[in-house]
């Protein structure tokens, strides 16, 4: 089963975000903000750990992660 972890979360700093299960595919994750537009988006494996979050703006965005198939979004917000 793919599931997504995110800590913390609100974060006054950075994200950590690993994708768990699902399969050895590679893993793309794309943060949007408000507005719809992508604000951050990297790659990598399963089980990696991904920090990011340091360079964004107080508000609330969306999460998306994929993995093949399987698709997870969470929210997130980043405050002081």
């Amino acid at each position: 089963m793919f599931n997504i972890s995110l800590l913390p979360n609100p974060s006054s700093s950075q994200f950590r975000l690993v994708a768990h299960g699902g399969n050895s595919q590679p893993v793309s994750v794309r943060v949007i903000d408000v507005n719809g537009r992508n604000v951050y988006e990297t790659k990598g494996q399963p089980e990696q750990s991904f920090t990011f979050g340091d360079k964004l703006s107080n508000g609330i965005y969306q999460i998306e992660v994929r993995q093949g198939d399987n698709v997870k979004t969470v929210k997130a917000m980043k405050v002081n």
